[in-house]
């Protein structure tokens, strides 16, 4: 039996908390919440037997816990994976892993030269409609790919009533271009099985200021709208257009070209089971749509994608072999890379190589 302590009761308590309570190999044996008190709320709800901190770096030196999932803001993830690390402890990070490549230095050569796992939260991975076109994909059914397009748009941000937050704030790692863009770029590599070589970035931010909870309003710095062009490796090009601003937003569609075909994703708004389609159209033939097993069982849709990566977390940790599709801090690496070049791009206007 795995025990598990879980440091952020925000998006912890609502999507990392109920996936790992669920497995039969885990117990949940430490909550941290930064000092709201909502982990001692939680525990006493749920009749959890879990020792409660007011510090995410104090569960994570903890000799109860065997394993740590992280998920604080991303200005704070670094710190706690370095004191879980030192602790020797497995590490679960939630995206984006850290501020930036300089921030997260490190981490991966310490984690392995100590034998320890580690992942990252990048649950776009397990969707099940995704997880079937990285399959197709691999198994060469479109040929060669050439080209992906990702075009991400909803509403969500427009929301004037929405309080100001660490999201909203630039040199916090917030906005879409980090908080949503890490998500396509890893699923994007995953995919394709290409590092991005170069790009060229822009941003947007189109709520300029937000209520800061104290009846006046804040500076919004972090962009709400992102589009990127880039180019893989093997020479694909990838054009990823995101924004959570956007009136009539289509959703999340994902569309991979290959010199046999072409094998689309689209999930639309309102983002059930039954608004979710995977379609595959070779050449010279009409468009099909495939089966996609419903895996969107839970009131929080995010907690069934984020249940099979702690489940191969688990099972990683356990001593089973780690399951490819699992995001490594390897992996983070690379994703923050491309982020770093983004940025680079944003403020120069320029195309960027990213540094691989």
């Amino acid at each position: 039996m795995i025990r598990l302590g879980i440091a952020g009761m925000g998006y912890g308590a609502n999507v990392h908390l109920p996936a790992f309570m669920d497995h039969p190999d885990v117990v949940v044996t430490a909550l941290a919440d930064g000092g709201s008190g909502r982990a001692r709320k939680l525990a006493d709800e749920l009749g959890l037997n879990a020792q409660v901190f007011n510090r995410g770096d104090e569960l994570a030196r903890w000799d109860g816990v065997d394993a740590v999932s992280i998920a604080v803001p991303a200005l704070h993830q670094s710190e706690l994976v370095r004191a879980a690390l030192a602790s020797g402890k497995h590490v679960l990070c939630e995206k984006p892993f850290g501020t930036g490549l300089k921030d997260i230095s490190g981490l991966d050569r310490i984690a392995r030269e100590n034998g320890l796992t580690t992942a990252l939260g990048y649950e776009f991975r397990y969707d099940t409609a995704l997880r079937e076109m990285i399959e197709l994909v691999h198994a060469g059914r479109i040929g060669r790919v050439s080209r992906i397009d990702v075009t991400w748009l909803v509403a969500t941000g427009l929301n004037p009533a929405r309080t100001w937050s660490w999201r909203h704030d630039i040199d916090s790692a917030g906005g879409v271009l980090i908080d949503w863009c890490c998500h396509v770029i890893d699923y994007a590599r995953a995919m394709t099985g290409e590092s991005i070589r170069e790009l060229w970035c822009s941003t947007a931010t189109r709520v300029p200021q937000r209520p800061n909870g104290l009846g006046g309003m804040k500076p919004v710095t972090a962009p709400d709208s992102c589009d990127m062009h880039c180019v893989f490796e093997n020479g694909a090009v990838g054009r990823f257009v995101v924004s959570n601003a956007e009136p009539a937003g289509i959703g999340h569609r994902v569309e991979v070209y290959g010199d046999k075909g072409r094998v689309r994703f689209h999930h639309a708004p309102p983002f059930t089971s039954d608004t979710r389609q995977l379609t595959l159209q070779l050449s010279g033939e009409a468009e099909t749509a495939m089966t996609v097993a419903d895996d969107i069982d839970s009131a929080d849709k995010r907690v069934d994608g984020f249940r099979q990566l702690a489940a191969d977390f688990v099972s990683a940790v356990s001593g089973k072999d780690r399951s490819p599709l699992l995001p490594s801090f390897a992996d983070g690496e690379s994703v923050w890379r491309v982020l770093d070049a983004a940025r680079l791009s944003v403020a120069e206007r320029r195309m960027v190589p990213v540094q691989n």
